[in-house]
């Protein structure tokens, strides 16, 4: 029987200055606790987002995306995509369909509902240059409601939420 040992693993580009050996070349993480505010039928873009500077454009970056989001309006979809720079990924792409995204959630409770969203995406840069990763939702509607990242409705009392958004980009070795 064969066997392979070894005390650590090493990335194809090497291992950066500073860092031990291993699969996660870099990690880089934003937050951000502004409550920002967007109409139905466009995409709002969710105020955390991330840039990495990939060491090898072999290698692949692990982007995540946890946000909160609200709406005012019931029985409606709120669709989630992500970008890298301008460009969509990660999104399913059937045509025929109002909206395209990575994930989505719909409710038919009364208005500012408020959902959750954790996103994960293993994405190919194929770049050495900075890309900045961003998420966007879309409040699919007949009629004209508010779309809220970070916060309720309601700006006190009991029903009044507010939160944080994280935004997550790791380099994995090629």
């Amino acid at each position: 029987m064969s066997q392979i040992r070894t005390n650590s693993l090493v990335p194809a580009g090497g291992i950066p200055a500073g860092a031990s050996g291993g699969g996660i070349i870099q990690c880089v993480q934003s937050t951000s606790t502004s409550l920002t505010t967007g109409s139905s039928n466009t995409y709002v873009v969710c105020p955390a987002t991330v840039s990495i500077t990939p060491r090898s454009s072999s290698n692949k970056v692990m982007v995540m995306f946890n946000f909160s989001v609200s709406a005012n309006a019931s029985s409606n979809d709120i669709t989630a995509r992500i970008k890298r720079d301008t460009t969509v990924i990660g999104q399913n792409t059937a045509a025929g369909y109002n909206v395209n995204g990575i994930y989505s959630q719909g409710t038919a409770d009364s208005n500012w509902f408020g959902s959750g969203y954790s996103i994960c995406y293993l994405d190919s840069p194929g770049t050495t240059s900075s890309v900045t990763y961003s998420a966007e939702c879309y409040l699919a509607s007949a009629s004209s409601f508010t779309l809220r990242f970070n916060h309720s409705g309601d700006s006190s009392g009991t029903d009044s939420w507010v939160t944080t958004s994280i935004a997550t980009a790791m380099e994995v070795s090629g």
